[in-house]
């Protein structure tokens, strides 16, 4: 800040910055002041009359105010964040989601900026004096995107073995896959053994939850080509009486099947149609 002093002709002007212990001859580019103070101005005049004038400086402010921005999220959510700012100094907060130098690319923080995504956000604080202080903040734990899941495994053909279910999930937030037999109960699928072993026909529900919360409910797996269980098998021959003629003998089973017989040891065959003729 440069005072300037205004005088009549002849008289001479002094002035002081420590509360008058000491006093400078006054020049006509003026007192620069540099920080807030006190000015005192002493006008001599050509006959000895003094006059004195005092100057408060109080406006000067160099400092930048302090900004604190808060909300972020530490942790995943699929939820929106608002984040909001504090500052001292009467400072104003702006933010900016390009960081350009044109001032319409930066809005007043107000109560607050809701984020949807993850992103990079910038911000700074004003003071009334022009000083500036800036915060960067960087958002990247929002996840509104439910994870992929995928099961494979289920047979469509008869077997007597055990059905293996893979569950293969994907996710930016590390998803777990759960999987249960009620659709009420639910335990965590072995990533490492990396399958779930079924020995029983049933129907097999899972789901899949990241860090965020989002769920993904894949449609329910439905086991029912396992068969451990042995038909019963019914022999019957057309003749049950020593016979000098060909007997026909006659098989039915309790479930359907492929049927294979075997002649005195020789190969098995499966033309079984009727019955086998022996004669």
């Amino acid at each position: 800040v440069v005072l300037l002093a205004n005088t009549e002709a002849g008289a001479t002007v002094k002035y002081s910055i420590d509360g008058g212990a000491n006093w400078e001859d006054y020049k006509v580019t003026g007192v620069v002041m540099k920080e807030n103070g006190t000015v005192i101005f002493k006008v001599t005049d050509s006959v000895g009359n003094v006059t004195t004038q005092e100057i408060v400086v109080d406006k000067i402010d160099k400092v930048a105010p302090a900004i604190n921005i808060t909300g972020n999220a530490a942790d995943w959510t699929n939820q929106s964040i608002t984040l909001t700012g504090t500052t001292s100094d009467d400072a104003v907060i702006y933010y900016s989601t390009t960081n350009s130098n044109d001032p319409a690319d930066w809005k007043a923080l107000g109560t607050g900026l809701i984020v949807d995504a993850n992103g990079t956000y910038y911000f700074k604080a004003v003071d009334k004096a022009g000083n500036e202080v800036t915060q960067t903040v960087v958002v990247d734990k929002i996840d509104k995107v439910a994870p992929t899941l995928d099961i494979t495994g289920n047979v469509n053909d008869w077997t007597n073995g055990d059905v293996t279910l893979v569950a293969t999930t994907m996710d930016d937030s590390s998803a777990i896959v759960y999987y249960s037999f009620d659709n009420a109960t639910w335990h965590v699928y072995d990533t490492t053994a990396n399958e779930l072993v079924i020995d029983s026909n049933r129907t097999v529900y899972f789901k899949s939850i990241d860090a965020a919360g989002n769920v993904t409910t894949a449609e329910p797996v439905v086991v029912d080509k396992i068969d451990k269980t042995p038909a019963v098998l019914t022999l019957s021959a057309d003749k049950t009486a020593p016979t000098n003629d060909k007997v026909v003998v006659s098989l039915t089973a309790n479930e359907a099947g492929t049927i294979r017989y075997q002649i005195n040891g020789g190969e098995w065959k499966t033309d079984y149609v009727d019955g086998v003729e022996m004669t």
